[in-house]
This record gives C-alpha cells, structure tokens and sequence, in this order.
C-alpha cells in the first residue's frame, strides 16, 4: 500500500504575437507562434506507471476494482507546436 498524491501539469500553452511594428514592415496581418504541452510533468513518489488509478469492469458480474493499479499505461505526453499567419 502507497501513497497515490501526485501533482501534475495537465495543460500548459505558451504563445507570442509579433509586434504591430514588425508585422507592418513584413507586410502580414497577424503572426503568432505557440507551444502547447499535455500531461508535461507529473511529481509524486507513487512506484508505479501512474498515479492517477481508474476504476476497472472485469467479469460477467461487472466487479469493479477502485484504486488498484493492475499496471496499465500512464497517460501519454503530447507535446506540440504550431504558428498562425494571415496574410
């Protein structure tokens, strides 16, 4: 039995518009450039894949197991980077 207390950076967006200035000389409407990142960090002593546990159906009966992590993958990190030009 551990302790399953965890913190986690869940979503995190990071943006910049260029200056009115610099988009004049360059001819373009609006530019931006962003960086987006899912499950970036998670703290937590908890040994295993994650410590967020769910909740399992198995059997016919629909028994339910709450809180035991039967070793199911932790959540995935998506990390992504985009930019937005109008013209």
């Amino acid at each position: 039995l551990q302790s399953g207390s965890f913190l986690r950076l869940q979503n995190v967006v990071l943006g910049y518009t260029l200056p009115r200035a610099v988009l004049d000389k360059l001819n373009i409407k609006n530019l931006r450039f962003y960086l987006s990142a899912q499950n970036l960090l998670t703290f937590t002593k908890y040994t295993g894949f994650d410590p967020e546990v769910g909740q399992q159906y198995s059997g016919a009966g629909g028994t339910r197991d709450i809180g035991i992590d039967s070793g199911n993958y932790p959540q995935s990190r998506t990390i992504s980077a985009g930019l937005n030009l109008s013209f």
